[in-house]
């Protein structure tokens, strides 16, 4: 069930390395880009790290994704680079307006964890219902599920949605849920869905194609997609850690994490613009010859 391609093929197994290295070598850049834009900063308000923490979490994707290539586990990469890319039109879109959007990110951020509490709260009429769908859950209704008092919680939260720095985010948060925007890039009169942000930043080539492309695999809409390769007269399933579409994941991803460390760098981090010069430099001829690598085609 498992593929052996990669044990009979060194080729193989050294072209996975590298792309694997690669893909590794941004988490070292990124560490170095973050810590040049909070080595001058001694006090930062929860928001403004909003744009850092969408960093860290496409790299820690990237990272992940660099474990599976090196194994030659492929398919489940495909869902992580959707992911990726949601986070990086995210972060693009932030950094157009950073200190504006972040508040936006970030309210948005502390009504879900209002929800979330009011959820645990069996005392809520959130709490109630949450609990009744818990009990009639084949899988959950065996679990114990511990009651919380999150009502101190939920007032602290609100509190620092009335502060100073966020009270009129907030108050557009509100105005936006009414008119049925719930995204927190919605908010000002913002992209109403991911595909209007897509367009948004000039991407809707890539929404269109990417996104939709690896929606399959995500949703597993169509197994036979991925898993299956016909001939004539029959029809074979592939095996697991199957290298095909390697080089495909390789370089869409190294595309995503290197778009999103360029706009971080300008914008926040001026000081690593020559680190991400020489970074991008040292893999570009690696990206452009996996186009023309010819990993493996067809097989099951």
């Amino acid at each position: 069930m498992i593929s052996d391609e990669k044990k009979r093929n060194p080729d193989l197994e050294r072209v996975l390395n590298a792309f694997a290295d690669a893909l590794a070598s941004s988490i070292t850049l990124v560490d170095e880009v973050i810590s040049e834009h909070l080595s001058g900063i001694r006090e930062v308000d929860p928001y403004e790290l909003v744009p850092h923490m969408l960093l860290r979490e496409g790299v820690q994707v990237v990272d992940a994704i660099s474990i599976l290539v090196r194994e030659s586990s492929v398919e489940p990469c495909k869902p992580l680079l959707r992911t990726l890319l949601e986070i990086e039109l995210q972060l693009e879109y932030l950094l157009e307006d950073t200190t504006k959007r972040s508040k936006a990110f970030w309210v948005a951020k502390l009504h879900q964890d209002i929800n979330l509490l009011k959820r645990l709260d069996p005392s809520t009429q959130q709490g109630k219902e949450w609990r009744k769908h818990y009990r009639n859950d084949v899988l959950l209704r065996h679990n114990s599920v511990r009651d919380h008092n999150t009502g101190d919680m939920i007032a602290n939260i609100e509190a620092e949605l009335t502060t100073a720095p966020l009270s009129k985010t907030n108050a557009e948060y509100l105005r936006s849920k009414k008119d049925k925007r719930r995204n927190w890039y919605s908010l000002h009169d913002g992209p109403r869905s991911i595909r209007d942000l897509a367009q948004s930043l000039s991407l809707l080539g890539t929404y269109e194609t990417l996104y939709r492309l690896l929606s399959v695999a995500t949703h597993a809409s169509d197994p036979f997609s991925y898993g299956a390769r016909s001939h004539p007269g029959k029809i074979g399933i592939s095996k697991l850690r199957h290298p095909r579409d390697a080089g495909f994941i390789f370089r869409q991803t190294m595309s995503l994490i290197s778009r999103m460390i360029m706009f971080f760098t300008k914008e926040l981090a001026p000081g690593k613009t020559e680190a991400y010069a020489r970074w991008w430099a040292n893999n570009r001829t690696l990206i452009v010859s996996s186009a023309e690598l010819q990993i493996v085609e067809g097989g099951a």
